[in-house]
């Protein structure tokens, strides 16, 4: 499988799109195909010079079986397949809900996966990316739940289940995790922000780029920006890397 090794990643494109949390659930659900054009409309439309990473939770589950696919994401997979055949580098980061991808998205759609955080270096900047889902303080009871939904026994123990009762129990799970989008957004994330800047900025990094809170925040102090950039289920903010300048985007309808 083509995984990316834990050093910084140097890049020449003038145009970076880095999106997260777009959750794709069943294509029958109300809403849904609406946001999957959008997002087919987003990967079809980058420019050849640029380079796009999905931190995370893309998925609202992702399960890779070694010889069993998902047909519930044919159309999003074939999206991203037509970016890299286009030449455009795509990088994905797993969060909590698609941590579980394997070698269709490095062999067959050409997508370098990382296991950690990507620190990245381009147009003269320095940006750390997260999917965001460790950095939440005192979060601590879920740290230890990702540790174990991680661990490569508990991942070969889940491959022994039917896909059918698997995705089951993934959304049921998922359904109950989205409890969790009750407590206000925005509170969320400037709890997260005000953690920031004393503990997100150790790698040299000049900004840092995060998913996982579903509200956009962007936010500059004393040199370093910090972002979070919100969801594709309300909001369609991207950030977008050009001119050395980083800036959220909402994607229109």
């Amino acid at each position: 499988m083509k995984r990316s090794p834990d050093t910084t990643l140097v890049l020449r494109s003038p145009d970076i799109r880095i999106v997260a949390d777009t959750h794709f659930r069943d294509a029958s659900l109300p809403g849904e195909q609406e946001r999957r054009d959008r997002f087919i409309r987003f990967m079809d439309e980058l420019p050849a010079n640029s380079v796009v990473f999905l931190l995370g939770d893309i998925f609202d589950f992702y399960f890779e079986y070694r010889s069993v696919v998902s047909r519930r994401y044919l159309d999003i997979c074939a999206a991203i397949r037509r970016a890299t055949l286009r030449g455009i580098p795509v990088h994905f980061l797993g969060g909590n809900h698609d941590y579980w991808v394997g070698d269709v998205f490095s062999r067959e759609l050409g997508v370098v996966i990382h296991e950690r955080d990507i620190l990245i270096e381009a147009q003269g900047r320095r940006v750390l990316l997260a999917h965001g889902d460790l950095v939440m303080p005192r979060d601590y009871g879920y740290k230890v739940l990702k540790g174990v939904i991680r661990n490569p026994l508990v991942i070969g123990l889940a491959r022994a289940i039917h896909p059918d009762l698997l995705d089951a129990i993934a959304r049921a799970v998922s359904h109950g995790s989205r409890k969790y989008l009750t407590v206000p957004q925005e509170k969320r994330a400037r709890a997260v922000m005000a953690h920031a800047w004393d503990n997100f900025f150790e790698r040299g990094n000049d900004a840092f780029v995060m998913g996982h809170v579903h509200y956009p925040l962007h936010e500059t102090k004393n040199g370093r920006e910090f972002m979070i950039l919100g969801d594709w289920m309300e909001h369609y903010t991207y950030a977008r890397l050009t001119n050395g300048r980083l800036r959220l985007e909402t994607l229109k309808s």
